[in-house]
Parts: structure tokens; sequence; C-alpha cells
């Protein structure tokens, strides 16, 4: 059997160095905190000044496959990754989403109607869309594909960028709020394929089985790659220098978000709309595109242990394959827009209860979450809610947050999927955030219906 070993490892090296849906379900109920503004501008903190130390933030999720699916022993004990059975658990369609952030340092300000803030993050994007065929093609081989053209192309995306904030909400009434963010963006790197130029067909014949690879193949970077032939690949995404060298230095886009929360009586409905807008990549900019048709003989695996010109060969095919032409044209890619709609309904002093419907669209694809919450607050020094939630294509997503007041210091832990970490081999996402706030002052809310004390007046 004629072998694409070399082609489809080539593909596999990508999936797994891209392997290391910012779906923030829990946050969202934790009313009167900075981190529930990050979810809806119109969320606004109880305290007349709020200092956020550093928050962290991770979402992952893998489509279809667990850690138990990836990892696997062998007949000698040996632990190895079985790719075939990968493959047996992929759908058509596949992803890889990663969302990192690191909230660095807020500002807030509130008087009874106004809030204004003022903050910086460092963000990331990572997203992977991958064919079932490609796993199969890397796992067994192309025999199984004789005379069938296959597309094996993957979609990717890997950005990190600055983000500088200016929000403002305003109370209008004891019913409506509404708010709003601009954000100005600096990319501090990114790397990603053109969604209109991403194929990468291979068709084995079924005459004499040589191979035929068709490519219209664009990769865009952003001081991301390096690349000098197939022979001298350099990967240099720049993320380590975080308030270094990556700092508004270019690569210059502006965002929004928006947001609006209405209230009656025991219930409120909220929505908002965050990440509007598109990053702007314009240096250090290379486009690498593979516009080609390459057939291919293919090699016997004895020929290489015993002779050493076909190595070369190898080699020299390859480099023919990815020699691709080279422009330095300025690009854009996805923010990746985000949706909330929720409610909630006031039980009484110490209890409500919740719903949330979440979509984020990012590269042309949907990810969509549902969750019910149960929020509670037995006294001014703690506060706690429990999320069951539908995301990830799964049903087994239990949620916790915790909030804990220590005088001026809030310390706030959530997570969409806690038994992510009790059962790591089961699960594909895993989703947390913590961090620390300064809140000082308080400001009287709005009393509900029968004298229930308005509930977002947790740490005050």
């Amino acid at each position: 059997m004629k072998s694409i070993k070399i082609i489809s490892g080539i593909a596999l090296c990508l999936l797994v160095n891209i392997a290391t849906a910012q779906q923030e379900l829990s946050t969202h109920f934790m009313r009167g905190l900075w981190q529930g503004n990050y979810t809806n501008p119109a969320f606004l903190p109880d305290a007349r000044l709020t200092i956020a130390l550093p928050n962290v933030f991770n979402d992952l999720y893998f489509s279809d496959i667990t850690y138990n699916d990836v990892v696997k022993k062998n007949g000698a004990g040996e632990t190895v990754i079985d790719l075939r059975g990968i493959a047996d658990e992929l759908s058509d369609k596949n992803f890889l989403r990663e969302v990192p952030m690191v909230n660095t340092f807020g500002i807030g300000v509130r008087t009874e109607q106004l809030f204004v803030s003022l903050s910086h993050a460092i963000r990331g994007n990572a997203f992977l869309k991958y064919p079932k065929e490609l796993i199969e093609v890397i796992a067994e081989g192309n025999a199984q594909y004789i005379g069938i053209p296959v597309e094996i192309g993957p979609d990717l995306q890997v950005s990190t960028f600055h983000e500088i904030s200016l929000g403002l909400g305003y109370q209008i009434n004891s019913m409506l709020t509404v708010g709003g963010r601009i954000k100005l963006i600096s990319g501090i790197a990114d790397l990603s394929t053109d969604q209109n130029r991403n194929r990468l067909q291979l068709l084995t014949s079924d005459d004499i089985y040589q191979l035929q690879l068709t490519s219209n193949y664009l990769v865009n970077s952003s001081r991301f790659l390096n690349y000098d032939g197939f022979s001298d690949i350099d990967l240099d995404p720049d993320f380590g220098n975080g308030l270094g060298e990556g700092f508004f230095q270019g690569n210059i886009s502006v965002g929004f978000d928006i947001g609006a929360k209405l209230r009656v009586g025991r219930m409120d409905v909220s929505l908002s709309i965050l990440d509007i807008g598109q990053l702007n990549w314009e240096e250090s900019v290379e486009n690498y595109r593979y516009v080609n048709e390459y057939e291919y003989d293919g090699i016997d695996i004895e020929n290489i242990l015993l002779d050493n010109e076909t190595g070369i060969q190898i080699v020299d095919t390859l480099r023919e394959i990815f020699q691709g032409d080279v422009s330095y044209s300025s690009y854009t890619s996805p923010l990746g827009t985000r949706m909330y709609l929720s409610g909630t309904y006031i039980l009484n002093s110490t209890w409500r209860v919740g719903g949330v419907a979440y979509a984020e669209n990012f590269r042309g694809e949907w990810f969509p979450a549902l969750g019910v919450n149960i929020q509670g607050r037995p006294n001014q020094f703690i506060e706690f809610g429990v999320l069951y939630s539908y995301r990830d294509r799964r049903f087994d997503n239990l949620g916790l947050n915790l909030g804990l007041k220590l005088g001026p210091v809030q310390i706030i832990a959530a997570s969409d999927n806690i038994l992510s970490a009790i059962d790591i081999g089961n699960a594909n996402s895993a989703n947390f955030r913590v961090g620390l706030n300064l809140a000082l002052g308080r400001v009287e809310g709005p009393v509900d219906v029968d004298n229930i004390s308005n509930q977002d007046d947790f740490f005050r």
C-alpha cells in the first residue's frame, strides 16, 4: 500500500500543537459583582468603588472525544495515543475551542444611577475545526479511500491580544438599566487560515494507486510564524511578552459590548451582546498560499531503511508541495460575538432562581448553551450558587460558584463544569474563573415587592 503518512503526519502535528467558546454561565448569576459585569455591562456592581485585582479565566472544549478516548493502555501496559479510537468517536466535523483570559486590573466607580469602569485584559482565542477523515488517514493510511476524494484541510485560528475597556452603565429607573463598553484592542500574535481558502483534497487513484493532492490553502500570520521553505519553519507567537513588546504596537482594532436589564417585581430579564467587532492584523504580516495539484507515486517503507537517497527524495517532495506563494497583505480574523439572554426570580430574601440561554458565533460556527441556576445568600459574608447546564454538546455539566467577603476583600471562584475536575478522563471540557476584588462603600438599591431587598446587594 502506498502511504500518505508523511503528509498526514504534518496535519497531526498541527492538531496537537493547537490543543494546548468563552462560555461563562455560572459567573453570570453572581449579580452585584465586578465579574457579573463581564457578561452584561448592565449588571452594575454594588460597591461605590471597585478595584479588580487579577482574575483568571479559561474555557477549553473538545467535541465528541475525551481524555480516555485519546490515551489508552496497550497490551504491554504502556500508555499510548489511540488514533483509531479517536476516529471511532468523531463526527464528520469536529472542534477544539480554547479561550484563556487574564483580567490584569480594573477600577469602577458607581453612584446611585451611574457606573463608570476602566480595565485591561490579555485574551486569547484558539480554534480548530477538522474533518474526521483527517484523523482516519493519519491512523490507517489512505487505502480505505481509494478512488474517493477526501477533504483533510483543517480550519484554525490562534490569536492573542490586549484589551483596554471603557464601560458605562446607567440605571434609568427602578426597572430599566442599560450599559455598554468600548474596547481598544491591540493584537499580539495570530495564526489563522482563510475561511474561504482552506481546501486540501486527497485522492488515491484506483488505477495505479498514486496520490493526488489538490490544494487551495491560505495561512495568515502576524508575529507568529517564520517560514522560509519546508526546511526552515519557526513558530514564534510572542505570547510570553505579556505587557512587553506586544503592548499596543500596532494591530489596532475596536470592539463593543452592549446590554440591558429589565426588572418587574420579583423578576428580571436581561440581554447582552458581547465582542462585537473583528481583529485587524497589519504588523509583521505574512500570507502563505498553496494553490497546486500534485501527484506522488508513494514510497516503500523498507526503502527508507535501506536507501538514504529515498529520505532525500521525501524531503525534496515535501519541499515542493509546501513551497507556497508569500505575500504581505493585512487581514482580519473573528473576535467571536457572544450573546446572553437570561432571567431570574426572587423566591425570598435568601434564594433566587434563574435561567440563561447563551450563544457564541466563531468563524461561522455556533456554540450554544442553556442553564438553570439557584443562587443563595444566607448572610452578608457568603454567596453560593449551583448551575445545571447543557453545554459543549453534553448534558452532564454541573457548575458551582462561590463568593466570600473578608472586610473589603471579595474572593470569587466559579466553574461551569466542576465534574471535569473530579473525573478528568471522561470530560471533554474544563471551565473556571478565580479572582479578587476590593469593594469600598455601597449603593442603596431599589426595594422589590413585599419589601424583599434587592438581591444585587451582596458584598455591601
